[in-house]
């Protein structure tokens, strides 16, 4: 078993030594199936910072180092071909999302681009179906300051503090007072002085500047205790002096519903949703209609939480005494594969920034802006090069990622992208089955452990 200080290590002599391009290593062949999608925080690496926290600790290294020729070393800027080798074109980006099945970035001119699955419209350009393996403009948008890519939809804020939202449209989550879907975006009526927007699975939410939160879309998910649709913003009951917030972008369980979970200013919790496993950690395995908080050991109560994230079946907090998860067994990153039912802290030694939940995964940044991550790495949604052996890597504590030198980055389902400001690099790795990483892998392989570079 490796010390993750050790794995730390091997990621420099892989930089240093795959410098020259981005490899294909650590690809695993087929497709395999995940349960249920996955559920990254839609605009989690935007999401507040404040104060250190620990994450890492010496990890599982389950399912070996794989291959790690080229990783994320393919760090030079330039042209298009360098010795007749495809080289990254630096792009500066202000913001990034993964969702279940593309991936969109705001561009330093504030116009937003997105790749992936096009089946609903959302890539916002105009077409539906398909699929796109670089990134796409999204119509009409010239002044994007945040953007959140979640199941068939996506949504962003521009300046002027309004939002807009595109794609799929059941139960009105595009918020424009209708189901009908749009390929390209649409006003979300009656919200202003947004702060930050999240696209989940059915609905989607809004956290205001004024610290309450306004959701719409599908019933029952929407945070009012209730189970009727709504298709405009509909402000969440008693919710006051929120300062961060978290969707997840898919469920992780067969029924289709999610959670939500948020932080307040006061430094305590609360989720509300899909209680399958634990996931809103109040200590039990019941949904929740309207919000409820977010406990520790013994139910005691949470008042430094700083930063948390909802994933499929799971969810981690940062907070001033380290990071802490619930839910699933193999994703608390506690060591165990006991079910955790209250905020528990992970395995940890090294001090994290930002962190984000994806479907069965989570990925924290570290405070020298390196990655770790801990659960399922079965599609290479970590990043580390790990082979795949049949059952795919599980990673009860966590590991390092390959990626370093990170600003932004975000969890999809089963992917991760991240960016890299000293290089003007945006890389992503895992599922690849819809394009969601921004290049191909190779055929019939829709995975890869190792970080490449979106095609711009």
């Amino acid at each position: 078993m490796k010390t993750l200080e050790t794995v730390l290590v091997g990621c420099v002599v892989v930089c240093v030594v795959g410098c020259s391009g981005g490899g294909g290593g650590g690809t695993g062949g087929g497709s395999e199936t995940t349960g249920g999608g996955s559920g990254a925080t839609a605009g989690g690496s935007g999401a507040t910072a404040g104060g250190s926290a620990t994450a890492g600790g010496s990890g599982s290294t389950a399912g070996g180092s794989g291959s790690t020729a080229g990783g994320s070393g393919a760090m030079a800027g330039g042209g298009m071909t360098a010795g007749g080798m495809e080289m990254p074109v630096p792009t500066e980006i202000i913001d990034l999302s993964a969702g279940e099945q593309g991936t969109c970035a705001v561009l330093a001119n504030k116009t937003a681009r997105c790749w992936g699955r096009n089946n609903e419209g959302q890539l916002g350009n105009g077409m539906v179906g398909g699929e796109s393996k670089t990134p796409v403009e999204v119509m009409g948008l010239t002044t994007v300051e945040q953007i959140s890519m979640g199941y068939e939809h996506a949504c962003a804020v521009l300046t002027d503090r309004t939002a807009r939202c595109w794609g799929r449209n059941d139960n009105g989550r595009l918020g424009n007072n209708s189901t009908t879907r749009s390929a390209v975006p649409v006003t979300v009526m009656g919200l202003t002085g947004v702060a930050t927007i999240h696209a989940g699975v059915s609905i989607s939410c809004a956290l205001l500047q004024n610290g309450t939160v306004s959701c719409w879309g599908r019933g029952g998910e929407i945070g009012d205790n209730g189970v009727s649709e709504s298709r405009v913003p509909k402000q969440v009951p008693g919710l006051t002096n929120v300062k961060q917030l978290s969707v997840a972008v898919s469920s992780g369980v067969a029924s289709g519903s999610i959670h939500v979970c948020g932080v307040r200013t006061d430094g305590t919790a609360f989720c509300w949703g899909n209680g399958a496993d634990g996931a809103l950690g109040n200590g039990s395995f019941d949904g929740a209609r309207a919000p409820v908080p977010v406990v520790g050991p013994g139910d005691a109560g949470i008042t430094d939480a700083q930063e948390i994230t909802a994933g499929g079946t799971h969810g981690c907090m940062r907070r001033a005494a380290g990071v802490s998860c619930w839910g699933f067994s193999q994703q608390v990153g506690d060591g165990t594969v006991e079910r955790r039912t209250v905020a528990t802290p992970i395995n940890s030694t090294v001090m994290v920034s930002a962190i984000e939940a994806g479907n069965d995964h989570t990925i924290a940044r570290t405070t020298t802006n390196s990655l770790i991550c801990w659960g399922r790495n079965g599609r290479g949604q970590c990043g580390d090069g790990a082979a795949f052996p049949p059952s795919g890597p599980v990673y009860t504590s966590p590991v390092a990622s390959l990626q370093m030198g990170v600003s932004l980055f975000s969890s999809g389902g089963t992917h991760t992208c991240a960016y890299v400001p000293a290089t003007r690099v945006t890389w992503c790795w895992g599922s690849n089955d819809w394009h969601e990483l921004g290049f191909d892998t190779p055929e019939f392989i829709f995975r890869t452990s190792t970080p490449g570079f979106v095609r711009w």
